[in-house]
Formats: C-alpha cells, structure tokens, sequence
C-alpha cells in the first residue's frame, strides 16, 4: 500500500465512523438500546447488525447458545458471532432454557450477576457453571 492508499483509507475510515456516530446518538435520542454496528467485514457477509431492540422486544436465544442480535439476508434472527462457523447460529433454540439459579461472568473482567437473556452479548452454556456476557468494563465502542 502506497502513502495515496493509505491517506484514502484515511479518509474512507473517518467519514464511515462518522455516520456510525451520527447512527449511534440518532438511536439514543430515540430511547432505543443500541445492541451493534456493521463493519466493513460484517456487512460483506451479507447480513446485517441489528442497530436497536426497541423496548419489550426480546431477541431469541439461538442452538450457538448466544442471544441473537442480527439478521441476515432475509430477515431472521443470527448470531453474528458465530454466523458461519456455527450451524446454531441460524437456527433458533426449540427451547428456551430454565436460568434461574444461574449466574452469568463477564468474559473480560468476571464481574457476576443472574443469567438473563437481556445481558449483553449473553451467552448460554448448559455445560459450564456460568454463563457469560460483556458488563460494558471496556467500553461499548
């Protein structure tokens, strides 16, 4: 990549981040929840972020074991986490599990509280003692 390529990726880089912002504070203002945001990557496999649950809308939980927060294509729920690596991340759970009684760990700092499917980037795993999910100790951009 040469310094032209470099100063126009710049340039493409900021006026992307700057819609995201615009994005993000037009869903804020509008008392919605902001769960996502596209990147370049992401929407170049052709589903696209969610950028708001609106209030009282639950997102299904997926056989990945994660809480949706995307659709693809055509709509449905996915898990863009797992979406093409695996197979239960297009698929919703036939059941919604029993979490009371359950605790759920932030991955990055441990931090613990009861296992919801409304954390964020919640993550349910019938094996392991905990669940997991992200409390927001690192930020949310």
């Amino acid at each position: 990549m040469n310094a032209r390529e470099v100063v126009l990726a710049y340039y493409a880089w900021e006026e992307r981040e700057a819609e995201r912002v615009a994005r993000v504070a037009a869903i804020e203002a509008g008392g919605e929840t902001v769960i996502g945001l596209a990147n370049e990557e992401v929407s170049r496999l052709e589903f696209y972020m969610m950028y708001a649950v609106p209030p009282g809308t639950q997102a299904p939980l997926m056989r990945c074991g994660c809480v949706a927060t995307a659709h693809d294509a055509e709509g449905r729920w996915v898990c863009p986490v797992h979406y093409g690596l695996h197979p239960g991340a297009v698929v919703e759970a036939v059941k919604t599990p029993d979490l009371s009684g359950r605790r759920a760990a932030c991955e990055y700092c441990g931090k613990q509280q009861p296992s919801a499917l409304t954390l964020p980037f919640f993550e349910y795993h019938p094996d392991q003692p905990l669940d997991s999910y992200y409390c927001g100790c690192r930020g949310w951009d």
